[in-house]
C-alpha cells in the first residue's frame, strides 16, 4: 500500500478546518482559542479564509484590494498538538471484500480494503489537514501494547515522515485497551487532540474506562471506530467457519440461523458504546470501510461544527 490522497481529496480538505474543543497550549499562530485569558486581543496577522471560520473575522478592506477572503488573526489565537492513535491489532486487518461505490481518495485500493488500510488513509488525510491549517501532528500505534511514538512536529517533511511509518503498518497482537491507554497517558505529556482509529472489539465498559482519563484531563478525543460492513450485518449465506483473528478461536455455524439475534446483540454493543463515551464528552463516529473517504471525512467535519458551535 503506498498512501495517495489524490488531487481532488486533497482540494476538498483545503476548505476544511479542524478546530479544537478546548483551549490550546500552543506557541505559534493558529486556530484555536488559547487558555491564557490574559492575552491581548490585538491583530497580528492575515490567513486564508476557510469553511467554518466566524464571518465577523473577515478583513473586508483586504477583500477590496485584493477580491480574496482573508481572515484577522489575534495573539489570543494558538495552535493545538494533535495525536493519532492508530490500531493495528490483527483484527484491523479483517476485510469481507465488499464492494464499494464512488470512492473518492482512496482509488488505488481494491475493494478488498482493510480496516487497517481505511484507518490509515482517514488518519493520512485528518494529519495533513492539522498541518494545513499549522497545527502540529503526531502518531502512536499499538498492538498489545505501544509500538512506535512519532512525537508532534508541524512541517511538511513531517507529514511525510508520517505517510511512510503508515505505508509501512502491519496488522499485529491482541490489542489490551486498559494498557495501552494507560501507557500513553504517561508517554504524552502534553494536552492536545487525541483521535483514535480503532474497531473497538472489546466490551463497551472496557473501552470507555480505557478512555475516560483523556477527558478528564481537558483533552479533546474524538473515535473513529472503524468496522467493515459485514462485522454490522453479517450477511454472508451458507455454512461458514469464523476464525477470532487475535485468539484464533474458530466457530461453525450458518450466518443465516444466527443473524436476527447477532444484529440485535451488535446494535446493542454500538449504543452503550457511543452513549458512555458521548457521556465522557468524547466525539465519537462510525465508519464503514466502504464509505468513499471524503464522506466520511466531509460527515465528520459536519457533525464536528455542529459540536463546537
Amino acid at each position: 500500500m503506498s498512501i495517495n490522497l489524490g488531487p481532488a481529496l486533497l482540494k476538498k480538505l483545503a476548505t476544511m478546518t479542524l478546530r479544537a474543543r478546548y483551549a490550546a497550549e500552543g506557541s505559534i499562530a493558529g486556530l484555536h482559542q488559547s487558555p491564557l485569558k490574559g492575552s491581548s486581543l490585538e491583530f497580528s496577522q492575515h490567513r486564508p479564509y476557510s469553511y467554518g471560520d466566524e464571518l465577523k473575522h473577515l478583513d473586508w478592506k483586504v477583500y477590496g484590494r485584493t477580491n480574496k477572503f482573508y481572515v484577522k488573526q489575534f495573539r489570543e489565537e494558538t495552535n493545538i498538538r494533535g495525536y493519532c492513535l492508530i490500531d493495528r491489532s490483527n483484527s484491523m486487518g479483517y476485510s469481507s471484500g465488499a464492494g464499494r461505490s464512488g470512492q473518492s481518495g482512496l482509488s488505488d485500493l481494491s475493494d478488498k480494503v482493510s480496516k487497517l488500510e481505511y484507518a490509515s488513509y482517514l488518519s493520512a488525510a485528518i494529519s495533513y489537514l492539522m498541518i494545513k491549517q499549522g497545527d502540529s501532528v503526531g502518531m502512536l500505534t499499538f498492538g498489545g501494547d505501544i509500538d512506535d511514538y512519532i512525537p508532534p512536529r508541524n512541517f511538511k517533511a513531517h507529514l511525510q515522515f508520517i505517510l511512510q511509518k503508515l505505508d509501512n503498518l502491519k496488522p499485529a497482537g491482541k490489542t489490551d485497551f486498559k494498557k495501552v491507554f494507560k501507557s500513553a497517558g504517561k508517554q504524552i505529556k502534553k494536552r492536545g487532540l487525541f483521535i483514535i482509529f480503532s474497531d473497538l472489539l472489546e466490551e463497551p465498559q472496557t473501552v470507555i474506562k480505557a478512555l475516560k482519563y483523556f477527558p478528564y484531563m481537558k483533552n479533546d478525543v474524538i473515535v473513529f471506530h472503524i468496522l467493515d460492513k459485514e462485522e454490522i450485518e453479517l450477511s454472508s449465506g451458507g455454512t461458514i467457519e469464523y476464525k477470532d483473528m487475535e485468539t484464533g478461536r474458530k466457530i461453525l455455524t450458518r450466518p443465516d440461523i444466527i443473524r436476527p439475534d447477532y444484529r440485535r446483540r451488535f446494535k446493542d454493543y454500538l449504543e452503550e458504546l457511543e452513549t458512555g463515551l458521548r457521556a465522557h464528552t468524547i466525539d465519537y463516529h462510525l465508519v464503514t470501510t466502504d464509505t468513499a473517504l471524503d464522506n466520511a471525512i466531509s460527515g465528520f467535519m459536519a457533525k464536528r461544527k455542529k459540536l463546537i458551535s
